[in-house]
Order: C-alpha cells, then structure tokens, then sequence
C-alpha cells in the first residue's frame, strides 16, 4: 500500500495539485493496533472510529489552506 500512496504523492507533486495525505497521518499513530485502540479505526477496522474522522477532516481542511507568500 505505501507504494500506490508514494505513486500518489508523486503524481500531486507532479501536476502540481493539492493532496490531503490522510495515510501519512494515519501513520503516525504507529501500530494498526495502536490506531485501532486510539480509535482511529471502528471495531471493524475498516470503518473510521472518532479518532479517524475528525484527523480525515483536520488533514482535508489544512490541505485546503493557501500557501504562504513567498
């Protein structure tokens, strides 16, 4: 999986468009264990849990900010 989501960053960086990298802060949570109990993941682990839908949101809507000026 971590090839298709550099493959994707690659292309966003190429074409020069925005990308809310949601896997990389997914990551950062460590584990998928450690993501599941810090409720990133539903019981399920497929469907986002509390944790994962407000980080989904954060990631999307700083994605969405202008750049600084330079």
């Amino acid at each position: 999986m971590q090839e298709l989501e550099q493959t994707v960053r690659d292309v966003a960086n190429e074409k020069k468009t925005g990308l809310a990298d949601i896997a990389a802060e997914f990551r950062k949570a460590g584990t998928p264990d450690e993501a599941l109990r810090q409720t990133y993941w539903a019981w399920d682990k497929t469907h986002l849990g509390l944790k994962g839908h407000q980080i989904t949101a954060e990631t999307v809507l700083q994605a969405m900010q202008p750049d600084p000026p330079k």
